[in-house]
């Protein structure tokens, strides 16, 4: 009788245990906006964070994207218009627990909804690795707590920054620098360092020669006097390229080293990165048949490895204002490489940038923004 009595306090502490744990991880504050409880009804504006979603296992609970969500998973989905001018009677209709939006929605828009007694959270890009596990932690921990679902952002953000590493280390060791950039149109608008997509050519070994440029006649410049050895561009770009005078005579267009990646594809930051990043090491490969390399499928649930002797190596912060020279953005090149004579040295920029503090949430100047628009933890009652 006694066992049974002991057995069965347990099984009731244990209980009460699970239920306090469960209690204490909400409300969850995200510097002025409280989420009192677990959002189950998501509208995702952002593709991007539609990307992270369901890489963290939270797509379930998206009920409507805007037309950029181009995803396969969220395909049979309502589409509530595009995420710079979505369709707030339709969102407001639906009655979600949260909006997920990024910086090009409108004002007024986002007050319409913020006004309904809908939450909306305007969700920056993240731009080195570290901004990449934060970002995560912020997401995590609105949709799945502040302490477990702050973990699985984590975790989540390490995996994918371990599976780049990965497979960074199948890339065959060389001495010869390549140099290559993405662009999104033939004005010479580029990826460029301080931003996500723009460092994941650290990752395939190669020089983002457009990393340093902030504007567009910067890129261009840049692209016409370091003549670069593959261009990565935005879906339909590529046939308008090669026919373009500012492009004609460019190594990567001669040798026919011009590759399509479909610029939304390219910035999200779930496991489209790795897709991303793939593409790049096939389309690059010194030793490849003449055909094009296939973009994998898009898709935002790929299994990732997390090998138990791999530790992800922070990206390290934004590069500091003034660099010396465009074309020569020493802290992208690889460790093992060196200078050859076929990479020029484009002339000094007069541009100077300073980038500031990451903030994964953006908050409209309307509102008070506290110091650090980060993650909150609260004290339990």
């Amino acid at each position: 009788m006694k066992k049974i009595t002991v057995l069965l306090f347990t099984v009731i502490l244990c209980f009460l245990y699970s239920a306090c744990s469960f209690d204490n991880e909400y409300p969850v504050t995200l510097a002025h906006t409280t989420i009192q409880r677990c959002p189950k009804h998501i509208i995702c504006l952002s593709d991007s964070v539609a990307d992270i979603l369901m890489t963290c296992g939270y797509g379930d609970r998206i009920i409507a994207r805007s037309e950029e969500c181009t995803q396969p998973e969220l395909s049979g989905l309502t589409s509530v218009g595009h995420k710079h001018s979505p369709s707030v009677n339709n969102i407001i209709d639906l009655h979600p627990d949260i909006v997920f939006a990024d910086k090009s929605i409108p004002d007024e828009a986002y007050h319409t909804i913020r006004n309904s007694g809908i939450e909306i959270l305007i969700m920056m890009p993240a731009r080195t690795g570290d901004d990449l596990i934060r970002l995560y932690e912020n997401i995590g921990a609105i949709m799945g707590g502040r302490y477990k679902g702050r973990e699985n952002g984590s975790q989540k953000a390490e995996s994918i920054l371990i599976a780049l590493r990965d497979l960074q280390r199948t890339i065959p060791s060389s001495n010869i620098v390549i140099t290559s950039c993405y662009l999104y149109d033939l004005n010479g608008h580029a990826a460029s360092d301080d931003t996500l997509e723009g460092k994941l050519f650290s990752y395939a070994n190669t020089v983002n020669i457009c990393g340093n440029a902030r504007h567009a006649n910067d890129a261009l410049m840049t692209l016409q006097m370091s003549n670069p050895d593959y261009i990565f561009c935005a879906a339909g770009l590529k046939a308008p390229l090669m026919a373009d005078p500012d492009y004609v005579g460019m190594k990567a267009v001669k040798k026919g080293h011009v590759y399509e990646i479909d610029a939304l594809l390219f910035q999200r930051q779930g496991n489209s990165l790795i897709q991303v990043l793939s593409f790049m090491l096939d389309s690059m490969a010194r030793d490849t048949v003449s055909s094009e390399p296939s973009l994998p499928q898009e898709s935002s649930q790929p299994e990732i490895s997390k090998p138990e002797a791999s530790k992800p190596e922070k990206t390290s912060k934004p590069e500091a204002s003034k660099p010396e020279k465009t074309s020569k953005p020493e802290n992208s090149k690889p460790e093992s490489s060196r200078p050859t004579q076929e990479s020029s040295q484009p002339e000094e920029s007069s541009w100077s940038y300073e980038p500031e503090p990451y903030q994964p949430i953006y908050w409209p100047e309307e509102y008070s923004q506290p110091e650090q628009n980060s993650y909150t933890e609260q004290s339990s009652s």
